[in-house]
C-alpha cells in the first residue's frame, strides 16, 4: 500500500472546519457593519432632503408671500405676474425608502416629513419618523 511522503502535508477535516468557522465569523461582522452604514446613509439623506425642501419652502415664500400650499409647488411653481418662476427645489421628493415626502402647511408654519422605513408613523432607529421641526430644533440647540 502506497504511503504519503513525509514530506507532504495536508489539512484535516478539523482544521478545515475552524478556517470556514473564522470566515463565516468574519462575513458576518463585515456585513453588519455594512448594513449599519447603509442605514446612517439613508437617515443621513432623509435629512438633507428635508432641510433642502425647507429651505425651498422659505424661498417660496419670499416671492409668493406664502408657504406652498402642497410640495408640488416647491417643483411647479404657480405662474406669479404671467411668468414662470424656476424650482425652489430641484433635488428628489422620494425618500431613501422609496416614498414620497410628506408636506403639510397652514397657520403661517410647515411641516416635512417622511415615515422612515417602517412606513408607520412612530418608530426608532431607522423605522423612525424624520421631521422638520425636529430637525429645526437640534440646528437651534448646536446638533
Amino acid at each position: 500500500m502506497p504511503r504519503a511522503h513525509p514530506s507532504s502535508r495536508s489539512f484535516t477535516l478539523v482544521e478545515l472546519m475552524v478556517v470556514v468557522a473564522i470566515l463565516g465569523l468574519l462575513a458576518t461582522v463585515v456585513s453588519v457593519s455594512v448594513m449599519q452604514s447603509i442605514t446612517d446613509a439613508k437617515i443621513s439623506l432623509a435629512k438633507t432632503d428635508i432641510r433642502g425642501i425647507a429651505d425651498g419652502a422659505k424661498l417660496f415664500r419670499l416671492e409668493y408671500h406664502r408657504y406652498p400650499r402642497n410640495i408640488e409647488e416647491l417643483t411647479d411653481p404657480p405662474l406669479r405676474n404671467g411668468r414662470r418662476h424656476p424650482p425652489y427645489f430641484e433635488g428628489s421628493m422620494i425618500d431613501p425608502w422609496d416614498r414620497t415626502y410628506h408636506y403639510e402647511a397652514r397657520a403661517g408654519q410647515y411641516e416635512i416629513w417622511t415615515l422612515g422605513a417602517s412606513g408607520e408613523p412612530g418608530g426608532e432607529g431607522e423605522e423612525a419618523d424624520i421631521r422638520w421641526s425636529e430637525l429645526k430644533r437640534s440646528q437651534t440647540r448646536g446638533g
